[in-house]
């Protein structure tokens, strides 16, 4: 036994695995105190890891257990820490797309703008390949004709 707990044991109550009274009313008291808090009910992640996503339960606290759940703890730690830091690349990330996008709008703008101002704002049109177009061309300037023989 490690002489740093020995006060936590109580070798003369079996209902509490060896713990003492006040010491397991104390983390009982703990645990429901801080399942009450904000950051516990919004944290899913915790709230799953705590409420049973083991399929073992704490039972006085053997080594066994209190080295899972610090492994758990520290997997945890790690885990909040990475997604802290790809949150900020993230963050950086769409600052850099949204200046590129600003930078293109302002692009297209000035030309935009460049193009009315000197009346070619209209780009002509491009020939296509299997001439339809022109042979529409050809039927309006019939159709204008027939229209002036009319008059």
């Amino acid at each position: 036994m490690n002489h740093d707990r020995s006060w936590l044991y109580n070798r003369n109550n079996p209902g509490r695995a060896g713990m003492i009274p006040e010491f397991a009313e104390g983390v009982t008291r703990f645990i429901n105190h801080a399942m009450t808090l904000d950051d516990f009910l919004n944290s899913k992640l915790i709230r799953d890891w705590y409420c049973g996503s083991s399929s073992s339960s704490f039972n006085g606290g053997d080594r066994e257990t209190i080295s899972t759940m610090e492994s758990k703890i520290a997997y945890l730690n790690v885990e909040l820490a990475a997604v802290a830091e790809r949150e900020k690349k993230r963050e950086k990330e769409i600052v850099a797309v949204k200046e590129i996008e600003n930078k293109r709008y302002a692009a297209l703008q000035a030309q935009l703008t460049f193009l009315f101002e000197s009346e070619n704002i209209l780009p002509p049109c491009p020939a296509s390949s299997d001439g339809s177009d022109q042979e529409g061309d050809e039927n309006d300037k019939s159709d204008k004709g027939s229209e002036g023989d009319e008059e």
